[in-house]
C-alpha cells in the first residue's frame, strides 16, 4: 500500500491530509477540534468528490451548520443554562462539551504496514477544571486501511483514585440533497435512539433491534436534506472493558484508569 501525508494551512487552520493512493481516498483533518473536514474519493476525471457536508470548505457559511464532523466531549448535547455540577465542581461550557473548540496536539502521521492513520491527543493540561474537573486525557486516531476509514477515541483517567465519568462521539454530517439519494448500511446489533427535544435530553429513549443491511430513515428527528447536512451520530454507552457500543446514543462511561475505546 502506498499513503503520503502532507500539511496545509488554510483559513487560520492547521491541516493534516492522509491519501491512500492506490485506492484514491483522501482524510483531511483540521487540528482545531481534530475534525474531519474532508472524506473523498477520486472520480475518473481525477478529481476528488467528498462525501462530507461542505466537504473541505473551510469559508464560514451565511447560514446553517458550520462544520463537518464534530468531534464531542467530554459532555453531548448542552448543559442546561450553560452549568452542571460533577462531584461537587461546576462545569461550564456550549454545546457537545470544550473538545471540538480546542487545538489538539497531533503526533505525527503513521504510514507503516497496511495502513496509515493520523493521531491526535488532548491531555488534562488542555482544559480547565471549570471545563472538566478531572485528570482524563484522550486520544483521537483517523485511519485507513483496506479501503476503509475507522475513527478510534481512548480515554485515560489519570486521577490516582477516583472513577471519572466521560461523554462522548463522533458528529459527521453527510452532504445529500435528499433521502433518495443515498443509502446507509449498518451492521446487525441494538441501536438506541435518545431523544433531546430543544437540544436537552429527555430521559426517554427507544430501542431498535436492526438485523443488517440499509437502514431507512424518516423525514424528522436528526437527520434533514436540501441545504442542511444528513446527521450521523456515533458514541458509546457500555463500562469500560467493553468494545461494543450503542450507535447513536449518548456515552456515559466510567473509566477507571483503563482505557475505553470507540471504533
Amino acid at each position: 500500500m502506498k499513503f503520503s501525508h502532507t500539511e496545509e494551512k488554510r483559513e487560520g487552520q492547521h491541516l493534516d491530509v492522509l491519501i491512500d493512493e492506490e485506492n484514491g481516498l483522501r482524510l483531511v483533518v483540521s487540528r482545531l477540534g481534530a475534525e474531519l473536514i474532508s472524506l473523498a474519493r477520486v472520480n475518473e476525471e481525477g478529481q476528488w468528490t467528498g462525501f462530507l457536508y461542505r466537504d473541505d470548505d473551510l469559508s464560514a457559511p451565511p447560514q446553517g451548520w458550520a462544520n463537518h464532523a464534530t468531534v464531542m466531549g467530554y459532555y453531548l448535547h448542552r448543559l442546561k443554562d450553560g452549568r452542571s455540577l460533577y462531584r461537587g465542581h461546576e462545569i461550564k461550557g456550549g454545546n457537545h462539551g470544550f473538545l471540538r473548540s480546542k487545538t489538539w496536539h497531533f503526533a505525527g502521521p503513521s504510514l507503516e504496514g497496511s495502513g496509515a492513520s493520523l493521531p491526535y491527543r488532548i491531555t488534562a493540561n488542555d482544559f480547565s477544571a471549570d471545563e472538566y474537573p478531572l485528570k482524563v486525557s484522550v486520544n483521537l486516531t483517523y485511519r485507513i486501511e483496506a479501503n476503509r476509514v475507522g475513527v478510534l477515541f481512548e480515554f485515560r483517567n489519570e486521577e490516582p483514585e477516583l472513577d471519572a465519568h466521560v461523554s462522548f462521539g463522533l458528529h459527521p454530517g453527510f452532504a445529500a440533497t435528499s433521502f433518495e439519494t443515498f443509502h446507509l448500511q449498518m451492521p446487525r446489533g441494538l441501536y438506541r435512539r435518545h431523544f433531546s427535544p430543544g437540544n436537552y435530553l429527555s430521559g426517554e429513549t427507544r430501542d431498535i433491534v436492526f438485523e443488517n443491511g440499509t437502514a431507512g430513515f424518516g423525514h424528522s428527528g436528526t437527520s434533514r436534506c436540501s441545504k442542511t447536512p444528513i446527521f450521523l451520530c456515533r458514541s458509546a454507552q457500555r463500562p469500560v472493558g467493553h468494545c461494543g457500543f450503542d450507535r447513536r446514543s449518548v456515552c456515559d462511561s466510567v473509566v477507571r484508569r483503563r482505557t475505553i475505546s470507540l471504533h
